[in-house]
């Protein structure tokens, strides 16, 4: 049987990620502002990179990525684009 966290590893678990959103906006923001694709985008095209010549499908894509596969749809069509 597992344990309960302690309320300070809820708290400290709260405040992580609450930082993480505000970075990952602040990241978006200024991407944003400097005419730049959103960082879904920077994901994307790492993998693809990593991939290599051979390149990924787009389950490949989903799996690696985690985003939904709706997502990677629209993605992949906006950067065709």
């Amino acid at each position: 049987m597992t344990e309960n966290p302690s309320p300070a590893a809820i708290k400290a678990w709260a405040r992580l990620m609450r930082v993480s959103r505000q970075l990952l906006e602040g990241a978006e923001d200024a991407l944003k502002d400097a005419g730049l694709p959103p960082l879904a985008w920077y994901d994307v095209l790492h993998e693809l990179a990593e991939a290599g010549e051979g390149g990924l499908r787009p389950f490949q894509l989903i799996e690696r990525t985690l985003f939904a596969q709706y997502n990677v749809s629209r993605l992949l069509a906006r950067l065709e684009a």
